[in-house]
C-alpha cells in the first residue's frame, strides 16, 4: 500500500514541459497502429529494432502457410490440427502484442480444444480480417 501511495505522489510531482519534445517511440513513427503495439514489441526484443524487423518479416512470410493449414484443418474437421495451427498464429502474433489476432486465434484454438466447430466460420472471418489489418500495419512499419 505504501508503494502505491509513493508512486501516486511521484506521479503528482512529475511535471511535463510543453516545450520539451517527447521522445520518439516506434508508435510515433507510423500512423497510430491499432492492431499491434510497436513500443511493447520493441521492448520484447530489448530495443533491437533490427531483430524486431526480422521477426516481422518472418511472421509475414510464415503466417499465410499456417492460415492455409488452419483452413484445411477446418475443412477436414480435424480439431487437433485446428487447435495447433490457431495456437501457432496466436503465439506468433503475441510477439507483436497484436491483440485482435491473438483474441481471434484464441477463439479458434478454444473451439479446437472443445472439439466444437459450430462457430469456426465466423471465428475464421475474424482472424482473417485481423490478420489483414495487422499485415498492413507491419508492412508500413517495415517501409518507414
Amino acid at each position: 500500500m505504501e508503494t502505491i501511495a509513493k508512486t501516486e505522489r511521484d506521479a503528482e510531482q512529475t511535471t511535463f514541459s510543453p516545450k520539451s519534445p517527447s521522445p520518439k517511440s516506434p508508435s510515433d513513427m507510423i500512423d497510430a497502429p491499432r492492431y499491434w503495439n510497436p513500443g511493447n514489441a520493441l521492448a520484447r526484443v530489448e530495443g533491437d529494432e533490427t531483430l524486431l524487423r526480422e521477426l516481422i518479416q518472418l511472421f509475414l512470410e510464415d503466417y499465410p502457410r499456417t492460415l492455409q493449414d488452419l483452413r484445411t484443418a477446418i475443412a477436414e474437421g480435424d480439431v487437433r490440427s485446428l487447435e495447433r495451427h490457431a495456437h501457432t498464429i496466436k503465439g506468433s502474433a503475441a510477439n507483436f502484442e497484436a491483440a485482435p489476432v491473438v483474441t481471434a486465434g484464441l477463439e479458434l484454438e478454444t473451439s479446437g480444444f472443445r472439439k466444437d466447430l459450430t462457430y469456426v466460420a465466423p471465428q475464421m472471418e475474424n482472424l482473417e480480417a485481423a490478420l489483414a489489418q495487422l499485415r498492413g500495419e507491419l508492412e508500413a512499419f517495415l517501409t518507414r
